[in-house]
């Protein structure tokens, strides 16, 4: 059979043969095509391809080639996975965080995940203190997937975590919720210790009202705390883009974060560039810029963009 001979060449000590503790940089991609015949003449041998995905993503990750194995597998490569996410070896725990990812890029996504993420999300609460980055950030990069699909879902599953006294751990929360931070879910933001419900008066104020494609907008923000005590802030701003059908499509930019004392005020300058780009296409019409602070918008004002 083909994968015996895979996980026979594993074992060589032919110097022809890569050995995994040889291996560096742009090598291992040698054992990349191992991982692509698994996926495509393996899926009916599910015994032997797990073995011997188990043994190429110890030289080169599999993530790709066990997705095909979730979908057909459901009942039996879950409890493989929660075995795994105990192993020795930080690649293997790694793939059982990044080959269930419901939206790995470059990659189909799993759809069931997408839909039920509860074995997911076993998998990634065994992985929460694992004591390797590597691993840890393919955790928070799973649970920003799924909080696409589930926001509050994750939101809780964090705020349950938020407890363990593992900096390790906490460093995965901030990480994981970077999507939800940006779209402001007020969970997220609690969480991370920005209240949506501060009490601060804004004024966002534009030097121009028109400019042309090639420029920049120029605006002024200036925020007063009116709390009785510090406050941490966390401030972006939301461009409306004109649209070739004539509608406002917005976009999020971060800008700062700050921490206010009780009664202080904050003046910031900001410009952003319409300098013509590859990835986005400017058309002329009525724009606007808002103020956003912990997720809520405080100000809004418009602006002319021409060709």
């Amino acid at each position: 059979m083909a994968i015996k001979i895979i996980l026979d060449s594993f074992r060589s000590k032919s110097p022809l043969i890569y050995q995994n503790d040889e291996m560096k940089g742009a090598e291992v991609f040698y054992y990349m095509p191992h991982g692509g015949y698994v996926a495509k003449y393996g899926l009916d041998y599910y015994d032997e391809s797990m073995q011997a995905l188990l043994e190429i993503t110890k030289r080169f990750t599999a993530e790709f080639s066990i997705r095909p194995f979730i979908q057909k597998y459901p009942e039996k490569i879950f409890p493989q996975l929660m075995q795994w996410t105990e192993h020795e070896n930080q690649h293997v725990r790694r793939l059982v965080s990044e080959g269930t990812r419901p939206r790995l890029p470059w990659a189909s996504w799993l759809k069931e995940v997408q839909q039920d993420p509860l074995q997911v999300l076993k998998l990634l609460d065994k992985l929460k203190e694992d004591p390797e980055l590597y691993v840890r950030r393919s955790v928070a990069n799973n649970l920003n997937d799924i909080a696409k699909d589930h926001p509050d879902t994750v939101v809780e599953l964090l705020e349950s975590w938020k407890k363990i006294a593992n900096p390790k751990t906490q460093w995965i929360i901030k990480h994981a919720m970077r999507s939800l931070v940006k779209t402001g879910h007020h969970g997220a933001l609690n969480l991370l210790g920005y209240n949506p419900a501060v009490k601060v008066k804004t004024k966002l104020s534009c030097r121009q009202q028109q400019i042309k494609v090639g420029e920049s907008l120029s605006f002024e923000i200036e925020i007063n705390s009116f709390e009785n005590k510090s406050i941490d802030l966390m401030i972006d701003y939301q461009l409306y883009f004109m649209k070739s059908n004539k509608k406002q499509s917005a976009k999020v930019f971060k800008l700062t974060k700050k921490t206010l004392e009780a009664g202080e005020q904050l003046l910031l300058t900001k410009k952003h560039s319409f300098k013509v780009i590859t990835t986005r296409k400017y058309y002329p019409g009525q724009h606007s810029i808002g103020l956003i602070i912990n997720g809520l918008e405080y100000a809004k004002i418009d602006f002319n963009l021409k060709n």
